[in-house]
């Protein structure tokens, strides 16, 4: 399940546009934000999340929000710092969208139940599970998250 942007709308070249479906799984409303935060808080204790509106955050267009928006339907995109592997390594740079997160968690725990190729730990896991953990890849110092059946995080 994908949230709808009800009003939203793109403006790209002076001109403003529907938001297309394939861009729906990027948004969710402040309340499913939450349910991922909260997701994220009681993985990942020692870890401190933030987010913020991410509607303006990209390069040739961006995204309009209605004059109305009880449900804070958003762009809502989740950032934190992760430790490294090792002590001494820098700190691996998260930044997640909500919407693509609570879209593909799972149904039984309250969120979309939509899995994809991400979510799972390694070839061997079955797709998505009730477990919230992360893939860093050291090389970019940049973290994914993914539903697994197996909460520990890999390093690559």
């Amino acid at each position: 399940m994908q949230t709808q942007p009800t009003g939203w709308q793109v403006a790209y070249a002076g001109s403003l546009y529907p938001v297309a479906p394939s861009d729906w799984w990027m948004f969710a409303s402040a309340a499913q934000r939450d349910q991922v935060l909260a997701a994220l808080k009681s993985a990942f204790p020692d870890i401190t999340f933030s987010f913020q509106s991410g509607a303006q955050q990209f390069g040739g267009y961006f995204f309009m929000p209605p004059p109305n928006n009880p449900a804070g339907i958003d762009v809502w995109v989740i950032t934190a710092q992760i430790p490294g592997k090792n002590p001494g390594d820098p700190p691996l740079q998260m930044q997640e969208y909500a919407g693509d997160l609570w879209d593909r968690g799972p149904a039984a725990n309250g969120f979309g139940g939509a899995p994809n190729g991400e979510d799972k730990n390694t070839s061997h896991d079955p797709l998505g599970g009730p477990d919230i953990t992360y893939t860093a890849e050291t090389a970019y110092q940049y973290v994914f998250f993914r539903w697994s059946l197996t909460a520990a995080p890999v390093y690559e």
